[in-house]
């Protein structure tokens, strides 16, 4: 009797578990399967979506590396051409106190050439001639600097600096900048000294990042846009001096915020602006010798 009973508890312990199994396939097959289906496509936009991430990731990773590699290129032509500028030795004569006549000219030819133009102004020489002439190279006994501690700014000028009515940039638009130092009408007798060829050597050295321009903009409400008021464009050497070449206003006080701007906001040891005038005196410029400048370079 005791093993019938056992035999009947085993069976029915089988049987329930088949039951249960079949239960269970039953389950995963209609029940579960919306739901497990679900999970696999959740699991599948997870997927592709750490897939898009990482592209995104990888190509983010060459942007960068391309944006670094165009910079470090840019400073290796920088740097090639400064020293191409260092190595020249030709007509122009880095002793310029020895060489300058009285007036300050110390050599006549050559090129304008991006090594020429920057070993010029590293030797505090710079060229200045009319169309026409051959190429003159002035280092003047006498050279007008401004030493940013002196910056004379009128009361004036503090006014419409406050008011804000301009919009100053740097280095947005050299080319109307210098177009514009070229064609301005000027009431002193140099009228413009920028020949096409002296153009086309400063927008060369703007491209390989030696010169810069400041630009002064005015709301014009007629055109409904910001035009070109004033700037000024030079060369910067590098070394804590800036070369002024040239500045322009098409109205009042432009040149001065172009030029205010360019020395509250580099850090520039000395603004060189070659030969007197009575704007930049204005301003607190002055004149010093040129062993004095020489020794600034």
């Amino acid at each position: 009797m005791d093993k019938l009973l056992n035999d009947f508890s085993l069976g029915l312990f089988v049987w329930q578990t088949l039951l249960f199994l079949l239960l269970l396939f039953l389950l995963k097959k209609f029940a579960w399967k919306p739901i497990l289906d679900a999970v696999d496509e959740r699991e599948k936009s997870i997927e592709s979506a750490l897939k898009g991430a990482e592209e995104a990731e990888r190509r983010m990773q060459a942007l960068q590396a391309d944006n670094e590699a165009a910079k470090k290129e840019a400073m290796i032509e920088r740097d090639s051409i400064m020293k191409e500028a260092r190595d020249t030795r030709d007509d122009i004569i880095s002793d310029a106190k020895a060489a300058a006549s009285e007036e300050g000219v110390i050599a006549l030819g050559g090129d304008l050439s991006e090594a020429r133009l920057v070993f010029a102004y590293k030797n505090g020489i710079f060229p200045w001639y009319s169309e026409g002439e051959p190429i003159i190279w002035y280092c003047p006994p006498e050279r007008m600097v401004l030493f940013p501690e002196a910056l004379k700014v009128s009361k004036s000028m503090r006014q419409i600096i406050k008011k804000g009515n301009f919009t100053i940039t740097e280095n947005t638009a050299f080319n109307e900048v210098i177009f514009n130092c070229k064609h301005i009408l000027r009431d002193d007798d140099f009228g413009t000294w920028i020949t096409d060829d002296m153009e086309q050597a400063y927008i060369n050295l703007h491209q390989k990042g030696i010169a810069k321009s400041i630009e002064v903009w005015f709301y014009n409400a007629e055109e409904k846009k910001e035009v070109l008021v004033g700037g000024l464009y030079g060369v910067d050497l590098g070394n804590g001096v800036f070369c002024g070449e040239s500045m322009f206003s098409l109205i009042s006080n432009a040149s001065k915020l172009a030029f205010i701007h360019l020395v509250q906001n580099n850090n520039y040891k000395l603004i060189d602006c070659q030969v007197y005038n009575d704007h930049l005196a204005s301003l607190g410029a002055r004149e010093i010798s040129r062993e004095v400048f020489l020794k600034h370079l």
